[in-house]
């Protein structure tokens, strides 16, 4: 469905450039202080209103597979360097309604994006079963309720697992899906997205891999990232 569209950038409507224009496409990883359980750290490449994350929402809005590829494909470029040293790729599980309304789900696009621009092994290896509520609104505890006991992962590569989703709301999604990861054999979980709803600084650091960053046991990296996310971010290690 593309009938919404008729020319130019589709965020910004610049012509001659495509359905991305260079502005909209130019950013950067930033880290991400923010505390979500078993998480080791985050990358995004923008809050909840820059160019790229308002693109994922205009794809899931008029259901535009083509668009949210594009979007997939700049954003694991841009990712790519801040993933090296992972073991694996891991989409987060969307819902099976959203799935059915949509035609697509974007986690799997960006999964697979990041897949082609740095070779790390893909592993959808997590599933999300019926029941509950749709978790687009409510505090983190609410989505905390709503998705208990139905992120299931049965098989899991070892090593450090990057995750992959749109958007980070409140983090329970990704906290779930981590608890799943660890639980079934991974050493860290790391997150990458798009975008954050804006809750804590986004701190630009030049593109570093994780494999620059010390190892650490999930217990110990949990404490780590409520610190920074308090005090800001500062080393890597």
């Amino acid at each position: 469905m593309e009938s919404w569209w008729t020319s130019g950038c589709a965020i910004c409507g610049t012509a001659g450039e495509g359905r991305l224009c260079r502005r909209c496409r130019a950013c950067a990883p930033a880290r991400v202080a923010l505390a979500i359980e078993g998480v080791r750290g985050a990358w995004v490449v923008g809050d909840y209103d820059a160019p790229l994350a308002r693109a994922v929402r205009r794809a899931k809005r008029h259901g535009d597979r083509g668009l949210a590829q594009e979007v997939a494909a700049v954003w694991a470029r841009r990712m790519a360097p801040a993933i090296a040293g992972a073991h694996a790729i891991v989409p987060a599980p969307s819902s099976a309604t959203s799935l059915v309304r949509r035609g697509f789900a974007v986690a799997p696009l960006l999964a697979l994006a990041l897949h082609h621009a740095t070779g790390v092994p893909l592993a959808p290896v997590l599933t999300r079963r019926g029941g509950g509520r749709q978790s687009a609104a409510g505090d983190r505890a609410a989505r905390t309720r709503n998705l208990a006991g139905r992120v299931r992962c049965e098989v899991c590569p070892p090593g450090r697992l990057v995750l992959v989703d749109d958007v980070v709301t409140t983090g329970a999604t990704a906290a779930a899906c981590a608890r799943e990861l660890l639980g079934a054999g991974a050493s860290e979980v790391w997150l990458a997205a798009v975008a954050r709803v804006a809750r804590a600084p986004v701190n630009p650091l030049p593109d570093y891999p994780i494999s620059s960053v010390s190892s650490a046991s999930p217990r110990s990296a949990i404490g780590a990232s409520s610190a920074r996310s308090s005090a800001g971010l500062g080393s890597l290690s």
